[in-house]
This record gives structure tokens, C-alpha cells and sequence, in this order.
């Protein structure tokens, strides 16, 4: 275990840190540096925090830092994603409170727990692969393969969204 804090001060809980301490831009990169450390519980550890939320978070020489895994949960534990969906509501709910524009509950929760959501196979490019599975998505830098990842989620549910609607569509068509 480390100290993360200077000179004897620990570091802030997230809810301590005021709006105003961070510039618009700053939250969103803590937002999500915060979907990473999540992301790399559930793929990394095998882990779901299952108290998460901002007193649980320490931000830190611009990093956020999860604390009090007492209560994890393993991914193979019969509630697992119940417990989640209540840590990403916890996140997503506080980054609102921050004026950060958050993603839907269903696009966080396909970024943490679907292995490809960040990188994965590309035309059978297996280097590609390899570096994916070792990109840690919480470390400060890797928010732009982060916010590529979950703007992915974001278009694949929308081409779903039309390719559904185009169906219903022809459906009721041909009805007439």
C-alpha cells in the first residue's frame, strides 16, 4: 500500500474537489480516466468495486486513484453486474453534478465489461490486439483512446437504433 498525498497530506476524496478547481476539460479527463480505473477492475482484476462513487475516488497530480476495495465483488459473483450498474450510476451522477456530459448507463457498462470496446482485433491485426489488452484505460493519457471507444458504443447503438427503425418501418409498409 502507498501513500498518495504530499508531505504528510493525503490526497482528496473526488467530492472535495471543488467544480471550480478543475477547468472543464479537467473534469472530463478525470470523468474519463474514472470509466478507465473501472474498466481495468472488471478486465485487470476481475473486480467490480461495488461501493463506488466519489468518496471513494482520490484525485491526485491530475490522476484519480480507487480506495476501499473491502467490499469488491468478483466478475463471476451472481450480482455482479447489478453492483456495476450502481457504481456507474454513482459515476455518471456526480460527473453530471460537475457539468461534464456523461454517457447513457448502457454505453458505460458496454465500455467496462466488453473486452474489444478499447482497440481489440483490427482485419486479423493480432499486435493490435496485444497492445489493447495491455493498454490500462485509468492512466493518464489513454483518454483519447477512451473517449474513441465509448463514441464507437455511441455509433454502433445508433446504426442498431436505424437499422431497427428501417425495419419497423418496411414492416408497417408492407401492412398497407
Amino acid at each position: 500500500m502507498t501513500f498518495i498525498g504530499r508531505a504528510g497530506w493525503p490526497a482528496p476524496q473526488l467530492h472535495d474537489v471543488a467544480k471550480s478547481q478543475l477547468t472543464r476539460s479537467a473534469w472530463h479527463r478525470t470523468y474519463l480516466q474514472t470509466l478507465g480505473v473501472v474498466r481495468d477492475l472488471w478486465h485487470r482484476a476481475s473486480l467490480v468495486h461495488a461501493d463506488l462513487s466519489e468518496y471513494n475516488l482520490l484525485y491526485f497530480d491530475k490522476r484519480v486513484y480507487v480506495i476501499d476495495l473491502g467490499q469488491a465483488v468478483d466478475t463471476g459473483h451472481q450480482d455482479v453486474l447489478k453492483f456495476l450498474r450502481i457504481d456507474l450510476r454513482n459515476v455518471l451522477k456526480f460527473f453530471a453534478s460537475r457539468q461534464v456530459a456523461v454517457h447513457d448507463l448502457e454505453v458505460a457498462l458496454t465500455f467496462v465489461t466488453e473486452r474489444d470496446a478499447v482497440g481489440g482485433m483490427r482485419d486479423g491485426d493480432h499486435t493490435h490486439e496485444m497492445a489493447a489488452a495491455n493498454l490500462l484505460t485509468s492512466m493518464p493519457g489513454s483518454e483519447g483512446e477512451v473517449q474513441g471507444a465509448l463514441d464507437a458504443i455511441v455509433r454502433g447503438e445508433a446504426a442498431v437504433d436505424d437499422a431497427l427503425g428501417d425495419a419497423i418501418r418496411a414492416m408497417q409498409s408492407a401492412k398497407a
